[in-house]
């Protein structure tokens, strides 16, 4: 009898829950809701956007509650002339309630709102199970972004709230072909360079990329300068933008169709500035405008004539000097206007950047950071960087203070705070009822010294936030935890003496290259005429500038048989190449960790266990580091091979994220995806007689190389091995 006033129960109440759940959609846009076939792929038509080419893939919604933001751009060419559609390819699957024993079993479902720029375009009840293909229309308002970096903002929220009262569980798949339809007509891109990295940077719905093009015969301050732009957008970009790098003779004509064009060199370099109508044009082919000095940099940008939805950056001027002043401006991302919104000259530029001076204690706030609020359900994420002097060490007694509060509605064995610094976990955060009572919780956290990094420091604190009640309406917006500006860094620094160094390590790069934010203690040393090494060098470039983080970016460039003797003992050197065709290398031969015979560009892989015969033609890459012969205080990298596909493979390991994270030690032999790495600073144990062999690591040794030379440098330093 209990049981059946119970079902009776539930069967009158449910439908009384309801009731305003279908008034609600009854005001709201319904379209018909009707079973289609699994949605095909379909390429996107002129007007057309999938979610796959700004999601990439389905979203997945799962109730009760459950949304999914997401944040796209429209090409620079486009401009919208009226509203659109938006079309949603679904699979929706929940199951039937059943009321008591004897009643049939009953479909609810839920409801899907769809909001753009913040306006509701949609509240779709979600009633059928299978495939569902709903088409909502956009109305022009609805197109008018809201945010700051002018991109769309999608958002689809589902609600299925009535679960919560009967035994349903509901999923739906928003599949990767939904597509908007947006009115638009084509229009040249806005060359304005106040608006510079857009628009050779959009973040839409195309991926961005961009071809630097150089001389043919650079001079070390054009390939400089061509390094300093690639640095540049790196950071600018996140490294979101993919760059590549071409001379002029070996740039092709569907290139030019393709791609956003950067010329980089002297004016009389680049003969293809004839075929550009320029803002300031070509007067006895000088590019500087009357009245500027000649050793002024130029910055111009003009649509593309080989693709209108292109455009072409000139990076230039009339001495090497004023080619370098440009990239450099370029690189800090800010161009002010010369006359006309397409041109600057630059006049000059201070490579030094202001770093405050390092505090024992300094709080978010000091490091220029407000409160940051981390919310809805799920892994949140937010960072904050600080600058280590290089040359100095942290001592044991330094910790972070995390200032904190958080909201009472989490499920505390569900969530909780991690703390990450340069991507090591060194501390985690409980919550409780306790701490949710609090409106500022303070939790220590000690800060090891060997995560610190000289120059660029970055924490990263995590926080995974799930509800108590997962009924919990979500517009309440309960789910959430701040930090706040008053959590403090207590750094006590001591200067680095004698065995407090940094030991050298394949392992710490692009440490410490980065170490200076402009890379202004950073030269490149490159061979001339090889061009697929200069492409290695801007892409390897555009990696360590994301990384430093600069307002500016002040690198050299240097080819390796014109090395200054003051450049050799001031810079960090970052050396690519075949040896034979690098002096430097054959300089500091005896002090690589695998030097190479005369004549020879497979190396002597020295104190090793176990060596192999390799033939004279083979292709190796080698990675070497080491405290730089001429300053103590100064490492050199080395990404060298014995032939170009060596040298390819070698820098291709500084350039890919997996193969990057298997270096270690001093030095490491590439052979396609292979990456064996060692420490040749390790001496072999002595061995007694009959005593078993130790296990064995791989090495190479060229035909009729010489032996081993007995001893090393006395500077190498002891270090552990690293397994291969």
């Amino acid at each position: 009898m209990r049981k059946i006033t119970k079902a009776i129960s539930l069967f009158l109440v449910v439908p009384l829950l309801i009731l305003p759940f279908l008034a609600t959609h009854a005001q709201a846009q319904t379209p018909t809701v009707t079973p289609t076939p699994s949605p095909t792929s379909t390429p996107p038509g002129e007007n057309v956007i999938t979610l796959g080419q700004i999601w990439g893939k389905d979203i997945q919604l799962i109730g009760p509650y459950d949304a999914q933001t997401i944040l796209f751009g429209l090409p620079a060419d486009w401009r919208l002339t009226g509203g659109g559609t938006l079309q949603l390819d679904m699979t929706v699957s929940f199951n039937p309630v059943i009321l008591g024993e004897t009643y049939a079993p009953v479909s609810y479902g839920g409801t899907l709102t769809v909001l753009l720029n913040g306006n509701a375009i949609g509240i779709l009840p979600l009633n059928q199970v299978g495939k569902v293909s709903e088409r909502l229309t956009i109305p022009p308002q609805a197109l008018t972004p809201s945010r700051s970096d002018g991109r769309m903002e999608l958002k689809i929220f589902l609600d299925s709230g009535l679960t919560c009262y009967v035994n349903q569980q509901m999923n739906v798949f928003v599949h990767s072909s939904s597509r908007l339809a947006l009115e638009h007509e084509t229009v040249l891109p806005d060359t304005a360079l106040i608006h510079f990295p857009r628009p050779i940077f959009q973040q839409s719905i195309e991926p961005d990329s961009a071809l630097l093009v150089i001389p043919d015969d650079p001079t070390a301050e054009e390939l400089q300068s061509a390094l300093t732009v690639a640095s540049g957008l790196g950071n600018l970009t996140s490294s979101k933008l993919t760059l590549d790098l071409v001379t002029l003779g070996q740039l092709t004509e569907e290139q030019k169709a393709a791609e956003h064009l950067i010329l980089i060199g002297k004016a009389t370099s680049l003969p293809i500035l004839q075929e550009l109508s320029l803002p300031a044009p070509l007067q006895e082919g000088k590019v500087v405008p009357i009245g500027s000095d000649p050793q002024d940099g130029v910055v111009e940008m003009v649509n593309s004539p080989w693709n209108p939805a292109r455009v072409v950056l000139v990076v230039s001027g009339d001495s090497e000097e004023g080619v370098v002043k440009a990239a450099r401006a370029v690189s800090t991302g800010v161009l002010r206007p010369y006359r006309q919104p397409n041109l600057a000259v630059v006049e000059a530029v201070e490579e030094r950047q202001v770093i405050p001076p390092l505090t024992t204690e300094q709080t978010f706030a000091d490091l220029g950071y407000d409160r940051k609020l981390l919310s809805g359900r799920g892994i949140n994420a937010t960072t904050f960087k600080f600058y280590f002097p290089p040359g100095n060490m942290l001592t044991p007694d330094s910790f972070l203070e995390l200032a904190y509060a958080h909201s009472a509605l989490l499920d505390y064995e569900l969530s909780g705070l991690i703390v990450l610094l340069n991507g090591e976990p060194i501390g985690s955060v409980r919550l409780s009822d306790e701490s949710a009572s609090q409106s500022i919780n303070r939790a220590r956290i000690d800060i090891p010294p060997s995560l610190i990094l000289p120059g660029g420091n970055k924490i990263e604190i995590r926080a995974s936030l799930e509800p108590r009640d997962y009924c919990a309406d979500p517009n309440l917006e309960g789910l959430w935890i701040a930090i706040w500006p008053e959590s403090r860094l207590h750094l006590t620094v001591a200067p680095a003496v004698g065995e407090s160094l940094p030991k050298v390590s394949l392992a710490s790069y692009p440490s410490p290259f980065d170490a200076d934010p402009t890379l202004g203690s950073t030269a490149f040393v490159l061979p001339r005429e090889r061009p697929e090494v200069w492409r290695a060098a801007a892409k390897i470039a555009a990696y360590v500038g994301d990384h430093a983080n600069g307002a500016v970016t002040a690198l050299r460039v240097f080819y390796g048989d014109a090395m200054p003797e003051e450049v050799r003992r001031d810079y960090h050197l970052l050396i690519i190449g075949r040896p034979s065709e690098m002096p430097i290398v054959r300089e500091m031969n005896d002090a690589l960790p695998a030097p190479f015979p005369e004549g020879s560009d497979i190396a002597v892989e020295r104190n090793v266990q176990v060596s192999f015969r390799i033939p004279g033609d083979a292709s190796l890459g080698y990675l070497e580091v080491l405290p730089s012969p001429w300053n103590q205080e100064r490492v050199v990298l080395a990404a060298l091979g014995s032939t170009p596909e060596g040298v390819n493979w070698a820098t291709g390991v500084l350039l890919d994220s997996t193969l990057r994270a298997r270096l270690a030690g001093n030095l490491a032999v590439i052979t396609e995806d292979q990456v064996l790495t060692t420490d040749t600073r390790l001496r072999l144990p002595p061995q007694e007689t009959g005593a078993p062999a130790p296990s064995p690591l791989v090495t190479s040794t060229p035909p009729s190389a010489a032996p081993p030379p007995p001893t090393r440098p006395s500077w190498l330093l002891p270090a552990l091995i690293v397994s291969v």
